[in-house]
């Protein structure tokens, strides 16, 4: 997972380092979410070199399963939020707000790892097509709401808080 702050140099650590600090040393962990940083996350250029390293300092991603990539990106949106909740950028329980950033993953079909950025554009035009789809069916006659999409724009609003 790469953190960059616009103006600034970028920090790579793994998430399994991420976890490891997050427990050991929650300053560190809390740290490289500073000053709300852009993520990206990619695979380490170095996999045979990770041979003599500790568990939690070995890179998975584009290596493990998609459930892996889910867990891996649970891990780094606890902590993510957690520091925006601490900066005082946030009042949305840490917990919560991954778990509806998780379902918008599964909801839109996007890869685990799509950014923070991309899933609010996403969001974006989901709701820029639910208000043309609104707008046509109040034209039709039929003012009725359509309740099916609600969780989907809860979703959409808890990330973008």
């Amino acid at each position: 997972v790469s953190a960059a702050v616009p103006g600034e140099s970028s920090i790579t650590t793994s998430v399994g380092s991420l976890l490891y600090d997050r427990f050991t040393n929650p300053q560190r962990a809390h740290k490289f979410f500073k000053d709300g940083p852009t993520l990206t996350y990619k695979p380490s250029s170095s996999f045979n070199a990770n041979k003599n390293k500790s568990w939690w300092e070995l890179d998975i991603v584009g290596r493990a399963p998609a459930w892996a990539d889910m867990a891996a990106v649970l891990v780094v949106d606890l902590i993510y939020q957690e520091m925006r909740v601490l900066e005082k950028h946030s009042k949305i329980e840490p917990l919560k707000w991954a778990m509806w950033r998780m379902y918008l993953i599964t909801k839109f079909d996007t890869p685990a790892f799509i950014s923070h950025e991309e899933m609010r554009t996403i969001c974006t035009k989901w709701r820029k097509e639910q208000a043309a789809m609104r707008e046509k069916s109040a034209a039709n006659g039929k003012g009725a709401r359509d309740y099916r999409f609600m969780a989907t724009a809860r979703a959409c609003d808890i990330i973008s808080k």
